[in-house]
């Protein structure tokens, strides 16, 4: 049988218990919701006997008036009585929908978290093969071979957790008789972070970069069992135990710390991998280049849509989120608003004070913008000095008081820049959907013909689309 063959089969012995958990949860829903119905319309299908039914019923032992609940169905029923009914029916019926829709989602999550468990488990075992010389002795896990083809199983997922997961299996298979942890390094509060760990790991959770002897010194730190050395890390609680420490490193940059320790003094099992520091070295070399990689592939997708010096959007993904904004706009039946912001003089700055000096203003303006819009309103730079400010939902006199409150706040700010202060004005436009455009090229279109007017006019104003 061909592997695609055995993936195709593995497949469906994993999805074939979530159909059946979706149906059962479906059915079950809809039984409980019947009863509901029952329940809901019973007395407006007493109303209807009782009003329009005049005839003898017969009685069962249990009192159940048949003939009568005969005649609910052969008479036409009040119309207020029917449309109340019916709207019943359809709230039921909608909220089981939303009950398959949510079950759906569930059992679609569980699916591909044990499938790709599945993928997992089936790459390790590749990494447990063993060598059949006769006479070789006991047999030993090719470690080398296993990390040559590592590279090419962790391209196949992009989830940190799913990476971490295939780290956890990979250091248990080839380390078996060694504790340890992956940590990852968080930019943002500049720790390590504990990831994943395997066996009786014992260490700290969250440390700091000094904590560890192996990060400061941006290489390989081991330290047997006993042996006397200047300094040793201080997030393990056991300072005489034996331990390995290698930072992961791509590119110049930490992205975590590969940790393995051992307590005892006990000779390597049966299957244990000769030669181990060598391989563990190999390995956090090589998660560290795929993880540089990684990371320079969300760089890139990052500087696609965002500006490199401010880190707001760029122009471009505001182009296109006008486009959706405007279709969202006509369903909803709601405006758009757009505001256009020139710094005026940004090139003084630069020319007087140096290009650190108009980023550094730059990043200021950004900052103020960002902080007084609401989260769904989106800033961008479209070039040096020009930034736009996306609001949907906005209405003609929201988005200029908003204007006006941008350009006093920028009037008023004064930035200091080693000895010096940095300040200017802004000129501002504004623009709304449907007021002044049909579509969203028209809406920019009409910001930047106000945004022209305004400079025209002697800067630091605010001009609205279509004034003379």
């Amino acid at each position: 049988m061909s592997s695609d063959a055995i993936e195709e089969k593995n497949e469906k012995s994993l999805v074939r218990p979530h159909v059946v958990k979706f149906l059962l949860t479906a059915a079950g829903a809809l039984v409980l919701l019947l009863l509901v119905a029952f329940f809901e319309l019973q007395d407006d299908f007493w109303d209807i006997r009782s009003k329009e039914c005049r005839r003898d019923v017969v009685s069962l032992q249990n009192d159940v008036p048949v003939y009568g609940l005969l005649q609910i169905f052969d008479k036409n029923p009040p119309k207020e009585i029917k449309a109340g009914s019916l709207g019943t029916l359809a709230r039921l019926g909608g909220l089981w929908i939303v009950v398959l829709i949510v079950a759906f989602r569930r059992e679609r999550r569980f699916y591909k978290m044990e499938l790709a468990q599945s993928e997992i488990d089936d790459i390790m075992s590749i990494f447990e093969t063993r060598s059949s010389i006769p006479g070789e002795g006991p047999a030993k896990i090719n470690g080398f071979e296993a990390l040559n083809r590592l590279g090419e199983y962790l391209h196949r997922y992009h989830s940190l957790e799913e990476i971490h997961q295939v780290i956890r299996k990979m250091a248990v298979v080839l380390f078996p008789l060694k504790n340890g942890a992956f940590y990852t390094y968080n930019e943002s509060t500049n720790t390590l972070e504990l990831a994943v760990s395997w066996g009786d790991f014992s260490g700290a959770r969250s440390m700091m970069p000094q904590d560890c002897v192996g990060v400061v010194g941006a290489k390989m730190s081991y330290i047997r069992r006993g042996e006397e050395v200047k300094e040793r890390c201080a997030h393990l609680p056991d300072r005489e135990g034996e331990y390995f420490c290698v930072p992961i490193m791509g590119m110049g940059r930490l992205f975590g710390l590969f940790h393995l320790q051992r307590t005892d003094s006990s000779e390597a099992p049966v299957g244990a991998v000769p030669n181990w520091i060598a391989v563990a070295r190999a390995f956090a070399d090589r998660v560290g280049l795929y993880l540089a990689n990684l990371k320079l592939q969300d760089d890139f997708a990052a500087q696609a849509l965002r500006d490199p010096v401010t880190r707001v959007f760029n122009g471009k993904y505001l182009e296109e989120t006008l486009t959706r904004e405007i279709f969202a706009a006509k369903r909803r039946n709601s405006p758009v608003g757009l505001i256009l912001v020139d710094l005026d003089y940004f090139e003084e700055i630069g020319k007087l004070f140096g290009r650190g000096a108009a980023e550094c203003f730059l990043n200021e303006v950004a900052r103020l913008i960002t902080g007084s819009i609401r989260a769904e309103d989106i800033c961008c730079r479209f070039r040096e000095g020009e930034f736009g400010v996306l609001l949907p939902t906005a209405s003609v006199q929201i988005v200029l008081e908003r204007a006006e409150m941008l350009r006093q706040a920028v009037e008023q700010l004064r930035l200091a820049y080693g000895d010096n202060f940095l300040s200017t004005t802004i000129t501002l436009s504004v623009a709304v959907y449907p007021d002044h455009c049909r579509s969203g090229e028209e809406l920019l279109a009409e910001a930047r013909a106000a945004l022209a007017k305004g400079i025209s006019r002697g800067r630091n104003c605010t001009v609205i689309a279509g004034e003379n």
